[in-house]
């Protein structure tokens, strides 16, 4: 009976113990729910230095060189009258510069061609030929106002009624530079000319 009674006491010490051990064995389990929440922070700290701070750096310096919009007549002659000392001029339009100059709207892709007054012989001519227009066609064009400034009768017309008108047509030349041919005929055309040359290049 003795030995019956100590294999039990034996049995249910083993028992006691394998339940220990049970109980041990559940306690890792939580300490698996920290390691995994580690893992996670790591895997979102990359994401949120490395791609946002590339879209942060490029997407400004994507905005900070737009496409440079192409110069018009019309862009150039507001320049020139907001540089410069300029009297009242006539703006013409399509009819004017058929009419007057033989010039086409319609082969034109702007253009800006302004007179002055009765007293002053300034002129603004400004002139960009389409792609495929007849350019040296339209440079003769806008050149035959210079030659009609320049015969001697207007010559001497300028001289008696305006002195000095005269030697701003003389000083004037039909010229081209970056696709526009142009006629500046004033006592400001040197600096006319740099403003069109700005503009363009």
């Amino acid at each position: 009976m003795r030995r019956i009674n100590g294999m039990k006491t034996m049995a249910a010490a083993a028992a006691a113990v394998l339940m220990l051990a049970a109980c041990g064995e559940k306690e890792p389990a939580p300490v698996a729910e920290p390691t995994k929440a580690e893992t996670q922070q790591p895997e979102t700290k990359p994401g949120e230095d490395a791609k946002p701070t590339e879209a942060a750096t490029t997407d400004p310096g994507q905005e900070a060189d737009p496409g440079q919009e192409a110069a018009t007549a019309q862009m150039i002659y507001d320049q020139i009258t907001t540089a410069l000392a300029m009297p009242d001029m006539y703006i013409a339009d399509d009819d004017w510069i058929m009419n007057k100059y033989g010039l086409d709207a319609a082969d034109l892709e702007s253009y800006v061609c302004a007179e002055g007054d009765e007293t002053h012989v300034d002129r603004v001519f400004i002139v960009k030929p389409k792609a495929g227009a007849d350019t040296e066609a339209i440079k003769a064009k806008v050149g035959s106002e210079l030659a009609q400034l320049s015969t001697e009768d207007m010559m001497d017309y300028m001289d008696k009624a305006v002195p000095g008108q005269s030697e701003y047509v003389k000083a004037a030349a039909v010229k081209e530079q970056g696709g526009f041919i142009y006629l500046f005929i004033s006592p400001e055309a040197s600096a006319m000319e740099e403003i069109l040359k700005s503009a363009v290049e």
